[in-house]
């Protein structure tokens, strides 16, 4: 059965920037329970030579996309726009995954019917600043499955699901596709869920130091909560209610 028709295939999308990282997600996907049907990898800048990495894939069919403009936070999702398989992640460079985590990912898709992702982000009621938010999930080990208003770092959905992403026109490509991403398919009555993460086979990231390296957006700290507060200010402004706004905490399955 080609991966365009399998119910349960799943295309993943890898951002190439900065970081070497590549030849450590591609073993970590390769060595899944469930590996992805397809491989999509979006190259972005000239810091690193993916190349060679990327012709020695021979387990998955592979869609390398070389891109000259900077689509910023956002080109990977528009990739998603067009992926052939049912399912899709959207997964950040400095990403690990158990060998567990894409089974694990779909059984919980499938149970709430939700985009999953490693980690997430609850806001404050009426927040104008999305550092004020509770990130209970920022180690990837919660307790037990949780609500958030908006996902990080890898997410798992139905890839027709992308396109609504583009209901809303981003106010700009650099960063706060995370919110942006939940606020526009919440519109839709699609919530994001991030999962318990136990035993360790089931984490979206082995190794999460990789996410404060000299790479992370988050150390150009003025730009980054600027750009993240303005397009919070955007989203609310569109109608995006949160989750201490009147939203239940606890998911239900569907």
């Amino acid at each position: 059965m080609t991966s365009e028709g399998a119910a349960d295939a799943i295309t993943a999308i890898l951002t190439v920037w900065k970081r070497a990282t590549l030849d450590r997600q591609l073993a970590a996907l390769r060595a899944q329970s469930r590996p992805p049907a397809e491989i999509w990898i979006y190259h972005c800048g000239e810091h690193v030579d993916p190349e060679p990495v990327v012709r020695a894939i021979d387990w998955a069919r592979v869609n390398y996309v070389r891109s000259e403009h900077d689509l910023g936070f956002f080109g990977r999702f528009a990739l998603a726009t067009m992926v052939r398989t049912p399912l899709a992640t959207v997964i950040d460079d400095d990403m690990i995954p158990g060998p567990e985590w894409l089974a694990w990912a779909t059984d919980r898709h499938r149970h709430y019917k939700a985009v999953i992702s490693a980690q997430g982000c609850i806001l404050p009621r009426r927040s104008t600043d999305p550092r004020n938010g509770l990130y209970p999930a920022s180690l990837g080990r919660v307790a037990e499955d949780i609500i958030v208003d908006f996902g990080c770092c890898s997410w798992f959905f139905r890839s027709e699901w992308a396109r609504a992403m583009w209901s809303i026109p981003p106010i700009h490509l650099r960063n706060a596709e995370d919110m942006h991403f939940a606020a526009t398919l919440r519109r839709h009555g699609i919530r994001t869920v991030v999962p318990r993460q136990e035993p360790p086979g089931r984490t979206a990231n082995l190794f999460p130091a990789l996410g404060h390296d000299e790479h992370a957006a988050y150390l150009d700290r003025q730009r980054y909560a600027v750009e993240r507060s303005v397009t919070l200010n955007y989203l609310r402004a569109s109608g995006w209610r949160l989750l201490t706004e009147g939203e239940p905490r606890a998911p239900a399955a569907s």
